[in-house]
């Protein structure tokens, strides 16, 4: 039975467009990849506590691209040579029924290019949580 037609656990994934293979499609990076994982089922699994690991890992990612150390290099260098589409995370979002925040979200740490952008994209984690866990 092929893995995207089971689930360990909950019912949370259950768009024909999974997280792993958008992740996978497009060659992101592991700390992107646990944002992205962990921004799309915050409402069908974790809550607020899915959106605080999201933003554990955006700190982490901005940890290490400001340190600029040697694991940042490969989804640097990825990022540039595998550039999502903004279509092709409209696709992804669609199919997840994801907010416009959500979206946001998952477009920063899909197309970064930068310190800067995991800067916006903590921001926007922040301005997430808000709005969904007052």
């Amino acid at each position: 039975m092929p893995a995207n037609d089971r689930q360990i656990g909950g019912e949370h994934y259950l768009s024909e467009y999974q997280p792993w293979d958008f992740i996978m499609q497009h060659n992101i990076g592991y700390l992107e990849a646990c944002i992205i994982k962990y921004v799309t089922r915050h409402r069908s699994k974790g809550g607020r506590e899915d959106l605080e690991k999201a933003l554990h890992y955006a700190d982490k990612a901005i940890d290490s691209a400001e340190n600029y150390t040697f694991p940042m290099l490969v989804p640097y260098a990825l990022s540039i040579l595998y550039r999502v589409s903004k279509e092709a995370v409209d696709a992804y979002c669609k199919a997840n029924n994801l907010t416009d925040k959500e979206k946001a979200v998952i477009t920063i740490f899909s197309c970064w290019d930068g310190t800067d952008e995991f800067k916006e994209g903590r921001k926007a984690l922040l301005e997430l949580i808000a709005e969904a866990y007052p």
